[in-house]
Parts: C-alpha cells; structure tokens; sequence
C-alpha cells in the first residue's frame, strides 16, 4: 500500500499545477518515461504529448478548481476521485466528474489512466490548440 503522506503530497501538487497551467511543476512530478492515458481519445501519451493536449484543453477554461476530492491508496499509487469546475469563455460553468488511476515511482507519477467525462469540445481539442 502506498504511504498516504506521499499520495496526498503529489495529489495535491498535481491538482495545483493542473489549476495555474504549471506544465512545469507538472512535468516534474512525471517520471521520464511516463506514460497518460485518456478516456477521451483513448490513446497513450508521453509526458511532452499529455502536456501538449493538457495545454490545449486549459486554454478553453478559466478558473479551474477541483471539488469532492476522494483518494484512495493502491499498492502501486493511489485513486483520485473528483469533479473538476471550470468556466468556459462563455462564461458557462462546467462540473466534470473525474476519475484517475495513478501509478507511483516513488514519489513522482510513473502512469496516469484518467476517465473524464468531459464535454466533447473539452475532451478532444482540435488539432494545432
């Protein structure tokens, strides 16, 4: 099972990077090699790749915030389990439910599976965004 001091630690630091656009922080609490799947494309991505299409959904949302936050220990990371609330430019509010499966090196993100059920424009930005 894994330390809940440490998935707390880089949940947290994860939800903060996510929230500021900090693709930096971000990419420091990846390992080299990681590897994010989304449910929305259903494709595996490299660190560069989920960053590139992370970047792509945030620059349609503003004030982006994470609510009813639910974690749970595995023996290889830990279950996040919550709903992200955004504002579009349009000044309409989404609330996204969410789900990751984290897998840990240690204290730095070796894989990511994430099921949102994200609007469709939100889910798959167009090419080039």
């Amino acid at each position: 099972m894994t330390d809940d001091t440490v998935v707390k630690s880089v949940a947290e630091k994860m939800a903060r990077a996510v929230a500021y656009c900090d693709l930096d922080a971000l990419r420091e609490l990846y390992t080299p090699d990681a590897c994010i799947w989304n449910s929305s494309d259903d494709k595996e991505k490299t660190v560069e790749e989920s960053l590139e299409f992370l970047a792509a959904q945030l620059s349609m949302l503003t004030k982006v915030r994470f609510e009813d936050v639910k974690l749970t220990p595995t023996p290889t990371g830990y279950i996040d389990q919550h709903y992200a609330r955004a504002v579009l430019p349009t000044g309409d509010e989404l609330r996204i439910p969410n789900i990751l499966v984290v897998t840990l090196e240690g204290e730095r993100v070796k894989r990511i599976d994430d099921y949102a059920v994200a609007p469709p424009a939100i889910a798959a930005p167009p090419e080039g965004k």
